[in-house]
């Protein structure tokens, strides 16, 4: 792991590359396969955009000795990408794409048509509509700790 000297500053876009990186990997560019087996691109061939998005490698080698004294080995790799579905929803939440908020407008609420409308007293309808008001000035409150 790389030592940084502090203090050590990190850019918003900075992360949001890093992220980019593993949100728009594909398996492709790190192997191939067809009906004939597996091809695992070489390490010096990757680009850094490919490195990044690499979270581990793992080789297993299993060696069987035969009753004749021959012996056959065989190697399994495993290759792991990091989280692509994480790393976009980071992306998306950052790029603010969700709608995680509900914003409520009932500046243009006219409390007596909705009372007319309902048959409703225009008193409950007010008293309704502050409520509403409060409990969205709270949440806002609330999310902006």
């Amino acid at each position: 792991m790389p030592r940084f000297d502090l203090p050590l500053e990190i850019q918003a876009d900075t992360v949001v590359i890093e992220l980019a990186r593993v949100g728009f990997s594909r398996m492709v560019d790190v192997a191939t396969w067809d009906q004939d087996g597996v091809y695992i691109h070489p390490s010096e061939t990757l680009d850094d955009d490919t490195h990044a998005t690499i979270k581990r490698i793992k080789v297993t080698k299993t060696t069987v000795y035969r009753k004749n004294g021959d012996k056959e080995v065989t190697e399994r790799f495993e290759i792991n990408l990091h989280d692509k579905l994480a790393a976009l929803d980071k992306i998306a939440r950052f790029l603010g794409i969700y709608n995680d908020s509900i914003r409520v407008d009932l500046t243009s609420v006219d409390p007596e048509a909705l009372a007319e409308e309902y048959g409703l007293p225009v008193d409950a309808v007010k008293a309704a509509i502050a409520e509403i008001e409060e409990m969205y000035a709270k949440n806002k409150r609330e999310n902006r700790r």
